[in-house]
């Protein structure tokens, strides 16, 4: 937030603060809906889509025996979904690295 502020004015501070605010909310918003595509994805051929609350619902449902049959792949579609949120994090942090470290001299 501070490297996105600076030098602006004082006028500006508050539409500026705002502005970062939005972007990290809007970020976090599609970070999340993607990482919630990616586990849907990775679970739709595992498990049959529940109509009143998809494929987490439906795994709730399961007989314990067919719950033990899909443990493993299930936990599988956890493991990679957790890697792409990983590597957002990878992508996002490329740009935090090439910040300046400090304010320029005048």
């Amino acid at each position: 937030m501070t490297a996105a502020t600076r030098g602006i004015s004082h006028e500006q501070a508050p539409a500026a603060s705002t502005t970062v605010n939005l972007v990290n909310t809007t970020s976090g918003a599609i970070g999340t809906a993607l990482a919630s595509v990616v586990l849907s994805t990775l679970m739709s051929g595992l498990v049959p889509d529940d109509p009143d609350g998809g494929a987490l619902q439906a795994v709730r449902r399961l007989s314990p025996q067919a719950h033990a049959a899909v443990a493993g792949p299930l936990a599988d579609a956890f493991q990679h979904t957790y890697a792409f949120a990983l590597g957002l994090l990878a992508l996002a942090l490329v740009p935090a690295l090439l910040l300046p470290r400090r304010a320029p001299r005048k």
